[in-house]
């Protein structure tokens, strides 16, 4: 047992520093200070906790790093809400037979009837039309709450981060 017990305030004080690792997530430094500053370290020694807390932090800052990072990729996925549709269209227009007749000048006025007969047997058209919808942007509320729910997520990552040191320190029992 140790003859007297140290604040992670005061082996900050007396020239410790912390895992350099914690640098990898942004503000985590701080927080675990601003958290840890009131306990007690939990080993017999400074140089016992020191590796202590290097373990601990090479086992769980790439872990929680990887889950910051992915919640900041969902973030960039929301912060640009661009859907986009494609539609397919097939268009079929079906003529029936037409019959029409053609008439120059000057009529031949012997029989009075007109130069030329036209007659066309049915016909389809068809066309293949593609329709491109965009939807952009999201309404302000949509925009806040999309903010929030990204917010919330990475405190509550953060705040699983800072427990995972918790073994570091001292309990009472």
């Amino acid at each position: 047992m140790a003859r007297y017990t140290e604040t992670l305030a005061d082996y900050i004080a007396n020239g410790n520093s912390l895992p350099s690792n914690f640098s990898e997530i942004e503000d985590f430094e701080d927080m675990f200070k601003m958290h840890y500053c009131d306990h007690e370290l939990g080993f017999e020694t400074e140089a016992i906790f020191a590796m202590k807390l290097e373990l601990y932090a090479a086992v769980v800052i790439p872990v929680y790093k990887d889950k910051l990072a992915r919640i900041e990729d969902a973030w960039e996925l929301w912060d640009d809400p661009t859907k986009t549709f494609v539609d397919s269209e097939a268009l079929s227009f079906t003529g029936g037979a037409q019959h029409g007749e053609t008439t120059e000048l000057p009529i031949n006025s012997t029989n009075a009837q007109p130069n030329t007969m036209v007659d066309n047997a049915e016909y389809t058209n068809s066309q293949l039309r593609t329709i491109t919808r965009t939807e952009t942007g999201a309404t302000d509320d949509e925009a806040t709450r999309r903010l929030e729910f990204i917010t919330s997520k990475r405190k509550l990552v953060m705040f699983e981060l800072l427990k995972e040191f918790k073994p570091c320190f001292m309990n009472l029992y």
